[in-house]
């Protein structure tokens, strides 16, 4: 989660903090935890999307120029890919890119040789 995400779910937070405890509002206070993941699971991705704060691996016009330049490498060699082909290939890279992600902080950890805050 980058600094925008973390100040936009902080700030969703104490909203809905404050608003379940506003005596006017017909809500528990312990109703807070379920309602701000939900608006956050809702609204942050959106929101990120948005003001173009998604990480460069998950925005599909980074994912698209290199595919396009990609493709025009290709082409210098004979090989061409459809719009169709195209775009299979950006909907695989982003369903890969957690997965990798993810093995890649776990080969990390591994590897490291001290405990993480040392």
């Amino acid at each position: 989660m980058n600094d925008n995400a973390r100040t936009l779910q902080a700030a969703i937070t104490t909203a809905v903090t404050r608003a379940v405890q506003d005596p006017d509002v017909n809500a528990a206070p312990e109703a807070a935890g379920p309602i701000i993941a939900a608006v956050t699971q809702t609204v942050l991705p959106d929101v990120l999307h948005a003001t173009n704060n998604e990480p460069w691996y998950r925005s599909r016009v980074v994912l698209g120029s290199l595919m396009t330049i990609l493709a025009a490498i290709l082409a210098l060699f004979g090989v061409g890919f459809d719009l169709e082909m195209q775009s299979k290939l950006i909907d695989l890279i982003l369903a890969a890119a957690p997965i990798l992600g993810a093995g890649y902080a776990l080969y990390g950890r591994l590897k490291a040789r001290r405990p993480i805050g040392r």
